[in-house]
């Protein structure tokens, strides 16, 4: 054994941590970048597990100033000692996995993680002077653009640097790929904090988000639904509660997204042997970035006909939502008898009803959605009490799923809602419908209570049911 991993044995007995007499093992840890051995061990003795770690850069600085007993998001500092000229530092070992291949519950344990830190440090100038500071990252994002070598990056680049001055700051981890979060369904803990200090608050979401995709030479897999959740999530549960207004949130994203991407194309051109194949591809990212930026987004169009509280249409770039019509009945029929469109309401098997009975059974508040004048699905609302309306909506076709559909007709019909005078919207989802709920949250609904084994589906199997409220100050709207 090494003198570190025998001091830190030490150390781990004389604190009790691990028993006297118990036979130790020192396991070196593989780079997540090359697979290469580095100065990382996971210290074992029976079911007690730690990691011993060399100290890099600001790391310890910055566990020593932020990361005191109890605080959640980050392995605990069990100790720390100097050997042989070099610091080191031990941990609780964290169980789980990184998110190279994101799953939606993962990256909810990885945001809260990051949030409850953040929203600890946030404009702590106190510990503006801890770490990698903001001078320090400054002058490196200065220097970056020494790289660029293009004037339309230059001049985007400088849009950048001018925005992240102007910032709040928070506690940020300047590195926070996605392999930097353990991660389990239920808690995540953010590691390597080598470059961390209190620095403009996008900075840490940015760098998680912005390498990943899924396309199969993605440097971390995530789907582009979970990518806009994960960054609706932050903001409701962040940002919104600073005052910070969900557009001005975005676009400073945004900048800070690019900046992430230019980060190959710096790397391609500072260096003979350079990824230019990686740096060609960034570029191609950064421009379709900026083109999106300087893309002026369609305003949500107010209702076209308005009748009281009931409304005829609405139309937002290619999706519209309309009453639905009599033409309509054969397609909502095929959904009706779906089971797998149904199950969530109950119907497993389908509702077996036919055209006939679906034309009687259209009426004001049942809406259907058209993407590109193709029907992708139904929504309905109907009036609950005074200024209350209950909602309901079904993305039926496939194909149209888990891309962020969902989520734009809710704000459309929930912003028509208001506009109309509602004050409040209801509505409720089966406990086992995750997907919806997670969908719901990031709009801004409260979860009010759990209903269990409230009602039986088609089959005669309890169900329990969700029941969430809206107000119209607690609205993220999607636009």
């Amino acid at each position: 054994m090494t003198a570190e991993i025998k001091k830190s044995i030490e150390i781990l007995r004389e604190i009790g941590a691990i028993d006297s007499a118990d036979e130790v093992s020192a396991v070196s840890f593989r780079s997540a970048e090359d697979g290469a051995e580095y100065s990382v061990w996971k210290i074992s003795c029976g079911e007690k597990n730690y990691v011993l770690k060399k100290a890099k850069n600001y790391e310890l600085e910055v566990y020593s100033a932020f990361f005191g007993e109890g605080i959640y998001g980050v392995p605990q500092l069990v100790a720390s000692f100097e050997s042989e000229g070099e610091d080191y530092f031990i941990t609780e070992y964290v169980e789980g996995e990184d998110l190279g291949t994101c799953s939606r519950e993962k990256l909810i344990s990885a945001l809260d993680a990051l949030i409850s830190l953040q929203s600890r440090y946030w404009n702590d100038l106190s510990h503006e002077n801890v770490g990698y500071t903001y001078e320090k990252s400054l002058k490196s994002r200065r220097n970056r653009r020494n790289y660029l070598m293009d004037e339309e990056l230059e001049r985007r680049y400088d849009g950048f640097l001018a925005v992240y001055e102007t910032l709040p700051r928070t506690l940020c981890h300047d590195d926070l790929l996605p392999f930097n979060v353990i991660a389990r369904n239920d808690s995540a803990a953010i590691i390597d904090w080598e470059y961390a200090g209190i620095l403009p608050y996008p900075a840490s979401l940015a760098r998680l988000i912005a390498h990943t995709g899924e396309e199969d030479d993605a440097f971390f897999k995530m789907s582009e639904a979970d990518r806009e959740g994960a960054i609706t999530y932050y903001y409701t549960n962040l940002v919104k509660k600073h005052g910070i207004p969900y557009g001005e949130f975005r676009r400073a994203l945004d900048l800070f997204i690019f900046y992430e991407l230019t980060e190959w194309i710096m790397l391609a051109n500072k260096y003979p042997d350079g990824d230019k194949k990686r740096g060609e591809e960034y570029m191609r990212k950064a421009r379709e970035l900026i083109k999106k930026m300087d893309t002026p987004k369609p305003k949500a169009e107010l209702p076209e006909v308005i009748i009281g509280k009931s409304f005829v249409k609405m139309k937002y770039g290619s999706l519209t939502i309309r009453k639905a019509e009599a033409s309509d009945a054969k397609q909502l029929t095929v959904w009706w008898n779906d089971g797998a469109v149904m199950a969530h309401a109950g119907f497993p098997n389908g509702l077996g009803t036919t055209e006939e009975e679906v034309i009687s059974k259209l009426r004001d508040g049942l809406y259907v959605i058209l993407e590109n004048d193709r029907l992708i699905g139904e929504c309905n609302w109907r009036n609950v009490a005074d200024g209350v309306a209950e909602i309901g909506i079904k993305i039926c076709e496939t194909d149209c799923q888990n891309r962020g559909v969902g989520r734009k007709v809710l704000s459309m019909l929930i912003g028509g809602l208001f506009k109309n005078g509602y004050s409040k919207i209801v509505l409720d989802t089966n406990l086992t419908n995750t997907r919806a709920q997670h969908v719901y949250e990031s709009l801004g609904f409260r979860k009010v209570r759990i209903n269990a084994d409230s009602w039986k589906d088609q089959l005669g199997r309890l169900q329990s049911s969700v029941d969430y409220e809206l107000v119209e100050e607690d609205f993220v709207d999607h636009f």
